[in-house]
């Protein structure tokens, strides 16, 4: 049976990791590397940064991710800048449009893109109108009210290969 840790702050989850046993998952959340099924040995988890100022959403992205890498969460642009400022190796992140500071969404992707941060972006949004500003991007788009995000990243990861 697989163990899920959770640690939370006020408003925002912070990592989630799911492993074999709870050995596997103090060892992960200690050094970042993780046991995968099939595998040959600890390998490192793809980071995934997700971004969105929608709490209840943010969770159950945050949830649905866990089991296939490790996940950071921040709620606001100046948080997520934070995080990806302090060097966490992130693969990805995952961007909402519609955040309400600092130039929103879009913002942090320019913020991303002129620091030349070696990440995979994902935008995502409930409007499905905003696929066509993440066309315009080169980004890959997740619709929040009918993408599936495993199948999102599951692309994503593809096309980096």
């Amino acid at each position: 049976m697989e163990n899920a840790v959770v640690l939370r702050s006020k408003d925002r989850i912070d990592i989630v990791y799911v492993g074999a046993s709870s050995a596997d998952t103090n060892r992960a959340l200690s050094d970042g590397r993780a046991d995968v099924k099939g595998g040959s040995g600890p390998q490192r988890k793809r980071r995934i940064l997700a971004v969105d100022d929608d709490a209840p959403f943010l969770s159950s992205l945050v949830w649905s991710l866990c089991h296939d890498a490790e996940v950071e969460s921040a709620a606001t642009v100046a948080a997520a800048l934070d995080k990806l400022d302090g060097g966490g190796g992130y693969d990805a992140v995952m961007v909402d449009v519609e955040m309400p500071d600092d130039g929103g969404g879009l913002g942090l992707i320019e913020r991303i893109r002129q620091r030349g941060l070696p990440l995979r972006i994902v935008l995502m949004s409930a409007q499905s109108e905003n696929r066509a500003r993440a066309d315009e991007l080169g980004l890959p788009f997740f619709d929040k009210a009918v993408d599936d995000v495993r199948e999102v990243l599951a692309d994503v990861w593809r096309r980096a290969t």
